[in-house]
């Protein structure tokens, strides 16, 4: 409560230690074992708090089993301000190194659009099209800015 106190006064280091208290108690939430993932909520505010404050492009997955039971989550590739490449073939490798049976994806966009552009939605679309291929359903794809979490399935950007 202290910490809070301090944030509200606008304390950086309180702020600091804050922010690493909840990503590691949502960390924490989302290491094996525990329980299922019930809202995808949860596992976007994850991801949120760990790529909002990136200033570069960073892609990041969420491999799930069937359960809905988180088995990694992390970065997969790094970019600039603009633009993050990233490899189909290496995706489906880590999927399956995971024994990956669904997945979430997102990518940080510091320049923190109002809507994902087309170049974006289209790199979220072929990293879905090669999970396809070895039947991996991208159960969301997700654009976090330092301001918002943009759900491409919520625009209806993603089928």
């Amino acid at each position: 409560m202290n910490a809070i106190l301090l944030c509200e006064r606008g304390d950086a280091e309180a702020e600091n230690a804050v922010i690493r208290t909840a990503l590691a108690i949502l960390r924490k939430r989302l290491e094996r074992p525990a329980p299922p993932v019930r809202r995808l909520g949860d596992l976007g505010d994850y991801l949120s708090l760990t790529l909002a404050a990136e200033t570069q492009r960073v892609l990041c997955a969420a491999w799930l089993n069937r359960r809905r039971e988180v088995l990694w989550c992390g970065p997969l590739f790094r970019g600039d301000v603009n633009w993050c490449t990233t490899y189909p073939r290496e995706l489906v490798r880590e999927a399956l190194n995971h024994n990956a049976a669904m997945a979430v994806l997102a990518i940080s966009d510091p320049a923190d659009p109002s809507r994902p552009d087309d170049p974006t939605v289209g790199q979220f679309g072929a990293m879905r099209d090669a999970l396809a291929l070895i039947g991996i359903p991208v159960v969301d794809s997700l654009v976090i800015t330092p301001t918002k979490r943009i759900s491409l399935v919520d625009m209806d950007l993603m089928r």
